[in-house]
């Protein structure tokens, strides 16, 4: 009996729950303050509709596991369009709003929460990513992270309208 506790994958799967709840604890206030920014920028009349819509989306997303799924491949996906020299679709202004620049970052830290192993494959990649696109655009490298979080949200929106959710 005591070999099936001490057993490797039963430590590994306790150990990914310590972390995940863990993690959850950790990421509370950064969620709280996620809707905090939210609702400044749906209470605020001179925010745009369409971004009120995404932002009334991604609040409603906020724990979802398939979007932390999508960032580790909307990450390899941006670094290919930046390898390769593919166009890639201007932001509308949402990102000038440094409310919607701080709802996003806490955005990505609380679905990155919901999913340690991918939370880990998308800090090692995030950094690549950057360095990526700031050499072959010669942009911000934070553009290309925000862009691969809007890129993975929207995949997930697409799936989810095709599923007829």
């Amino acid at each position: 009996m005591h070999i099936l506790f001490f057993n490797p994958i039963s430590v590994a799967l306790a150990a990914y729950i310590a972390i995940a709840i863990l993690l959850a604890l950790v990421t509370q206030p950064v969620r709280l303050r996620m809707v905090d920014l939210g609702n400044e920028l749906l209470a605020d009349g001179r925010t745009p509709g369409p971004l009120k819509a995404e932002v009334l989306y991604l609040m409603r997303r906020s724990m979802s596991m398939r979007v932390a799924a999508l960032v580790p491949v909307a990450l390899l996906s941006s670094m290919l369009d930046d390898i390769l020299g593919r166009e890639v679709a201007e932001d509308d202004g949402a990102l000038d709003d440094p409310r919607f620049e701080g709802f996003l970052i806490r955005y990505l830290a609380s679905i990155l929460a919901c999913n340690p192993l991918l939370a880990i494959v998308s800090i090692l990649l995030a950094p690549i990513s950057m360095v990526v696109h700031a050499v072959m655009r010669g942009g911000a490298a934070r553009v290309s992270l925000e862009g691969s979080l809007l890129r993975a949200v929207n995949s997930d929106r697409d799936r989810m309208r095709l599923a007829g959710c």
